[in-house]
C-alpha cells in the first residue's frame, strides 16, 4: 500500500513539472500579437554580430521576367513555360521574410495577374501600365505584404519632359516608368520609400535625363519636400538601368549621391554572380546592368569586412559624402547595414531560363 502511494505521488510530481515546464516556454517565447516579422527577427539577420536591437530587417529583390512576348527568340521559352520557374524563386526568396519587397521590370498586365494570384492575397502590387497609364503596355510593379506595410503614398511618372502623363522623352524607343511608393511598418512604424524603375535600351540621352529625372525626385524625398515623408526617410531605388558601369545613367546615380550595393557589400557578404544580364543562350554577352541602390543620405554601418577584401571605390564614396552633405541638416542622414547581396542563377539542369536577366536581392538592417 506504502509503495503504490509513493509511486503514485512520484508520478503525479513528475506530470507537475512537465506542465510548469511547458509554460515556462511558452512564456519566454511569447511574440508581440500579431506581428509577422518577429520569426525574422528572432530567427535571421537579429543575431548576426554586425545587428542591432530595434534594427528592421528588409529584402529587396529587384528582377527583369521577360515581357511575355509572343515571338519568343533565340533560347526563349515562352512565358507559360517560363513562368512557375520564376515564381517559385520569388516564393522562395520571400517565403520567411515577411518585410520582403519585389520590384519586377517587364511586366504585361497577364504577367501581372499570374504573379499576384501565386504570392497569394496578403500581397499587394502598385504599378500601372506604361502605355496608357492603366493596363496596357509594360508595368514596373513593386509588391509587399500588406500584413507588414501600409501604403501610405504611391506615385507613377513616365520618364520623359512630362513625367504626370503618359509619354516618351528624350528620344527613347518606348514609353518608361517610374514607380514610387512610401510603405509604413505597421508594427515598427518606420517609414521607407522604395522606387522602381527601366531605362531605355535604346538612346543613350534618354537614359542620362531619365537617371538626372530619378535623381531629383530621390532627392525630394530625401529632404522631405515631396510626397508626406520627412527629411531622412529611408529610399531605396530598384530596377533595370540598361547601363553599365561606365556608362551614362549608372555615373549619374553614383556620382548624385547613391550607393551601388553590389560595390559597397563586402566580399564576404556576397553570393552568386556578377553580372546581371544573360540573354537566352550562352553565346550572348553578359552584363551587369541591374542595380539596387540606397538612395540619398545613406550611411552604410557595420563591419568593414576581412583584410585584402574589396572596397568600394574610394573617388564615388568621396562624392557620395559630399552630396549627402549639401542635403544640409544632419536629421536628413539614416544608418543601415548590408547584411548580404546576391545575383541569383536563372537556369538550371532542366535548361530553361526564366528570364533573360537574375534576380538581384539585398538583404539590409535599417539602424
Amino acid at each position: 500500500m506504502i509503495r503504490r502511494l509513493s509511486t503514485t505521488i512520484f508520478l503525479l510530481t513528475s506530470f507537475l513539472i512537465l506542465i510548469l515546464l511547458k509554460l515556462s516556454l511558452a512564456t519566454t517565447q511569447q511574440y508581440p500579437k500579431n506581428d509577422p516579422t518577429q520569426l525574422l527577427y528572432t530567427t535571421s539577420s537579429s543575431q548576426a554580430p554586425n545587428s542591432s536591437v530595434g534594427a528592421l530587417p528588409i529584402r529587396l529583390i529587384t528582377h527583369n521576367i521577360r515581357y511575355a512576348t509572343a515571338y519568343p527568340s533565340r533560347g526563349e521559352l515562352p512565358w507559360y513555360q517560363r513562368r512557375t520557374h520564376l515564381i517559385s524563386e520569388l516564393l522562395y526568396q520571400t517565403r520567411f521574410i515577411p518585410t520582403s519587397i519585389i520590384c519586377l521590370q517587364e511586366v504585361l498586365h497577364n504577367q501581372l495577374l499570374d504573379v499576384s494570384s501565386s504570392l497569394g492575397g496578403q500581397w499587394e502590387n502598385v504599378g500601372v501600365g506604361r502605355d496608357d497609364g492603366k493596363q496596357a503596355g509594360e508595368y514596373s510593379p513593386i509588391f509587399f505584404r500588406r500584413d507588414v506595410w501600409e501604403l501610405v503614398g504611391s506615385e507613377s511618372l513616365w520618364l520623359s519632359e512630362t513625367p504626370e502623363k503618359p509619354s516618351k522623352g528624350w528620344g527613347a524607343g518606348q514609353p518608361r516608368i517610374l514607380t514610387v511608393v512610401v510603405l509604413k511598418h505597421r508594427f515598427e512604424g518606420r517609414t521607407i520609400v522604395v522606387m522602381n524603375t527601366h531605362l531605355d535600351d535604346q538612346s543613350s540621352r534618354a537614359r542620362q535625363e531619365s537617371a538626372n529625372l530619378i535623381l531629383r525626385i530621390a532627392r525630394e524625398y530625401a529632404s522631405g519636400t515631396r510626397g508626406t515623408v520627412a527629411p531622412g526617410t529611408p529610399l531605396f531605388l530598384a530596377g533595370d538601368f540598361n547601363s553599365e558601369m561606365e556608362e551614362e545613367a549608372y555615373g549619374v546615380l553614383a556620382r548624385g549621391g547613391l550607393i551601388d550595393l553590389g560595390v559597397r557589400v563586402w566580399g564576404g557578404r556576397r553570393y552568386g554572380h556578377v553580372n546581371t544580364y544573360t540573354g537566352f543562350w550562352e553565346g550572348e554577352r553578359e552584363k551587369r546592368i541591374d542595380f539596387l541602390w540606397l538612395g540619398p543620405g545613406a550611411e552604410v554601418d557595420g563591419a568593414r569586412g576581412e583584410e585584402g577584401e574589396r572596397s568600394w571605390d574610394k573617388e564615388l564614396e568621396g562624392e557620395s559624402e559630399r552630396v549627402q552633405e549639401s542635403l544640409g541638416e544632419e536629421g536628413a542622414r539614416w544608418k543601415v547595414i548590408i547584411e548580404g547581396y546576391a545575383v541569383l542563377e536563372s537556369r538550371f539542369e532542366d535548361g530553361v531560363y526564366n528570364s533573360d536577366h537574375r534576380a538581384v536581392v539585398g538583404d539590409l538592417l535599417l539602424l
